[in-house]
């Protein structure tokens, strides 16, 4: 089955920009220290989640540990769909450099998310990944960052003569400069691994997994009934922001009294596809509508996603046709 690209690319900017509506939200609401705090949690838990389960995909086995690091930076950073310059120096010490626009701090949000977030993450991931890889000598030295008006986020991965204590594992040394860069030097993805379509669910998944260890560690920050808050809050008001942008992606029209009663009728009816049906079932005894997280396969009609709790404004446009989709009128999405 064809993958819609456009559509995976909508999926992925809207949680791009809900992980950066939540960021200034926490930012705003509770403070410069809690969302420093928030981020180093965040960044942790993507270390433990994908650093050394990476390796091996982005070809990175048996390098020194400060080379791979900087790949490794340069690599997963690109997959997602940021910017990142590699500049080595020698088997003991590598740089990276983050060009503009910052991902992270997409647009204006630049201007409102403050420094401790920046060093939050440094601490939760850079600062880690001597311990990591099991080498104690391996730290990491910030010379610029993005919040400072410096240059943008630049260090580099270096390997001590010894052992390193938990406060030298991250520095900062802004009168230092990185060597030039070389194009030609630049790491990429073992070749043949990474399609179009490969890197297009990567850079989605990119997004998704900010957003899914995100709102689980501001639940560990805020305790879980602030962060729900929160997080509602900044849900609804990306949603309405990002509407026309995400329709116009995606090719869709806004619906009328007929479509919502289409919609309402077709939750009503038993998915046609396994995969649908299965969640369907589970929630066939409830009183709670069902939801886009019920629904998973993209060979079913139902799995569209739009539905929620209520109706949403707009259907994609265009006919689509495929297994186990419904051949009964309605939204020309089916």
């Amino acid at each position: 089955m064809t993958l819609n690209i456009p559509a995976i690319a909508a999926q992925a900017e809207l949680h791009h920009q809900y992980l950066l509506g939540l960021e200034l939200m926490v930012a705003t609401r509770e403070g410069p220290a809690v969302v420093g705090d928030w981020m180093f949690r965040l960044f942790r838990r993507q270390h433990e989640d994908k650093f050394l389960s990476s390796f091996h995909k982005l070809g990175l086995d048996g390098l020194p540990d400060a080379v791979a690091c900087a790949k490794y930076h340069v690599l997963s950073n690109g997959v997602g769909g940021v910017a990142v310059e590699y500049m080595e120096e020698s088997d003991t010490k590598a740089w990276v450099r983050f060009r503009y626009p910052r991902w992270m701090y997409d647009g204006a949000v630049i201007c409102g998310v403050p420094v401790e977030a920046s060093r939050g993450f440094l601490r939760g991931w850079y600062g880690q990944n001597g311990v990591s890889l099991g080498n104690p000598r391996l730290g990491f030295v910030c010379v610029s960052e993005d919040m400072t008006g410096q240059f943008g986020l630049c260090g580099y991965f270096r390997e001590y003569d010894h052992d390193l204590s938990e406060d030298e594992r991250l520095v900062f040394a802004p009168d230092e400069r990185p060597p030039p860069f070389d194009p030609a030097k630049q790491p990429v993805p073992p070749v043949g691994e990474w399609t179009e379509e490969r890197l297009a669910k990567a850079n989605r998944n990119y997004a998704v997994e900010y957003i899914r260890n995100g709102v689980r560690e501001l639940a560990n920050v805020l305790g879980h009934e602030r962060a729900l808050e929160l997080c509602r809050l900044a849900a609804r008001l990306t949603g309405l922001q990002h509407y026309r942008h995400m329709a116009d992606a995606v090719g869709g029209v806004d619906g009328g009294p007929a479509q919502a009663a289409w919609m309402a009728d077709r939750r009503r009816r038993r998915p046609s596809c396994r995969r649908c049906l299965k969640g369907w079932e589970m929630r066939a005894g409830s009183r709670r509508p069902l939801t886009a997280r019920s629904f998973t396969s993209p060979a079913c009609g139902s799995c569209a996603g739009w539905t929620g709790g209520s109706v949403k404004r707009f259907w994609p446009a265009g006919p689509r046709s495929g297994a186990g989709r419904s051949t009964r009128s309605g939204p020309s999405w089916m």
